[in-house]
């Protein structure tokens, strides 16, 4: 077999793997890289990365749109912890600092701290008030929106227990 058969093999096989690494959830372009590293040379790497680029199949900036809408959908957190997050799947800064731009922590916070809430639903206001602001923390909410969440939170529990 000659140098050439080989290229054009090792091509082949890490472009199956990067597809089947593809196929289980969408990935960065670091992600990728980073599962090639452990069987191909680098030129190999590159090459692929490239085609995957050109068909579309990585793609930083949708992967950061996608990852932003799950959060949001799923798991609210803070804009701060979302673009931590994208950071360290490798997404650039000013494309995870887009992907978040339109977040509203205060909205966020208040979607996460209320599901959190019901748990506490026989909590005295210091124990609420600790949990969810270590629960809010968690997330990546600042001490101020967290505060601010809290206390509605507390003022829309005293109402309802009112209104029984």
């Amino acid at each position: 077999m000659n140098e050439e058969d080989s290229d054009s093999d090792q091509m082949r096989r890490a472009s199956a793997s990067a597809i089947r690494h593809l196929a289980r959830r969408p990935r960065t372009e670091s992600e990728v890289r980073t599962h090639l590293r452990r069987k191909f040379p680098h030129d190999i790497i590159e090459q692929v990365v490239a085609d995957l680029r050109e068909r579309s199949l990585i793609d930083d900036a949708e992967f950061a749109r996608l990852w932003t809408e799950s959060r949001l959908r799923t798991k609210p957190r803070s804009a701060w912890l979302v673009k931590r997050e994208l950071m360290s799947k490798g997404v650039a800064s000013d494309l995870a600092e887009q992907a978040v731009s339109d977040f509203d922590d205060s909205e966020n916070a208040y979607r996460a701290a209320s599901d959190y809430s019901r748990r506490l639903d026989r909590a005295d206001y210091e124990t609420f008030h600790r949990r969810l602001f270590g629960y809010m923390g968690r997330r990546g909410f600042s001490a101020s929106v967290s505060r601010s969440v809290i206390s509605s939170l507390w003022r829309d529990r005293e109402q309802s227990e009112v209104r029984r």
